[in-house]
């Protein structure tokens, strides 16, 4: 061969420098944009501010489709943070085949956690995937979230993530018997009323009734609690832990220093050998 591994380098950086003198976000979009032209399949678009800098974008592949298409009646969504140098979350849409392998449907970088964000990021997911609902949606109990899933997926039935709600549990209570007897109502296998029954009890028993923490999460009782979702199909999930497995295995692959253009060429590299394993 007639070059060395440091020529190797020095030609890859002078390619990236090319690549990046329109601008980081326009490199992404166009690079984007072209391989929407090559795959009639492949679905991408994108907002940008009143300044006209890049705001949103969301993109998916087309095995994405085929699998959302096949086992998207349960679907996950989790978002993750220092995966790129402009500190925008990267959303993951996420769900489960029938050999129970983590499959991604899509991926969202988005200026702000905000509800129209959000509303926008959603649409486009719908859109791409020709407007089929999930019927069941696990979240980590972000409010903006909730707020347009009631909007745009009403039938879809809505679960909070049962690992963050025992998490929550034991950051909010002081009193070690308070926790182990809170955190046993996530999973109880007992009917409505017998929940009900035994959740009073324990009220009582800890002197909880004032407590304001502990008001608010029974509020949430019937999207977090397992006696709530009888007859409801989650494929045997309950938790964000799926998108909390592909967050770190991404993430081996960017950092607060990746820029925008990189994230999107780190993320196909990685999915592609995350189904090669499948």
């Amino acid at each position: 061969m007639r070059f060395t591994l440091k020529d190797l380098y020095n030609k890859l950086g002078r390619k990236n420098i090319t690549d990046n003198a329109e601008g980081d976000a326009q490199t992404a979009i166009r690079s984007l944009r072209a391989r929407s032209a090559r795959e009639t399949k492949f679905f991408f678009e994108h907002t940008v501010d009143t300044e006209g800098r890049l705001k949103n974008m969301f993109w998916r592949d087309h095995q994405s489709l085929l699998d959302y298409t096949a086992y998207g009646d349960v679907l996950i969504i989790d978002s993750t943070y220092k995966t790129n140098r402009y500190r925008q979350p990267l959303v993951l849409f996420v769900g489960c085949n029938n050999h129970r392998a983590t499959i991604v449907f899509g991926f969202a970088l988005v200026g702000d956690e905000k509800e129209e964000t959000y509303d926008w990021v959603f649409n486009m997911f719908l859109v791409s995937m020709k407007y089929k609902k999930p019927m069941s949606v696990i979240t980590d109990g972000d409010e903006a979230i909730k707020s347009v899933l009631e909007r745009l997926m009403p039938e879809a039935r809505h679960r909070l993530c049962a690992w963050h709600i025992g998490r929550n549990i034991g950051q909010n209570l002081n009193n070690v018997e308070a926790i182990k007897c809170f955190s046993k109502f996530i999973y109880a296998s007992l009917t409505v009323p017998e929940w009900e029954a035994q959740w009073r009890e324990a009220v009582e028993m800890h002197q909880m009734e004032n407590n304001e923490w502990v008001t608010a999460l029974y509020k949430k009782r019937t999207r977090w609690a397992e006696s709530f979702f009888r007859g409801s199909f989650y494929g045997g999930m309950c938790s964000t832990q799926r998108c909390e497995g592909m967050n770190c295995q991404f993430k081996k692959r960017l950092d607060p220093s990746t820029t925008v253009s990189a994230v999107y060429g780190r993320l196909e590299w990685k999915q592609r050998r995350i189904r090669d394993r499948v």
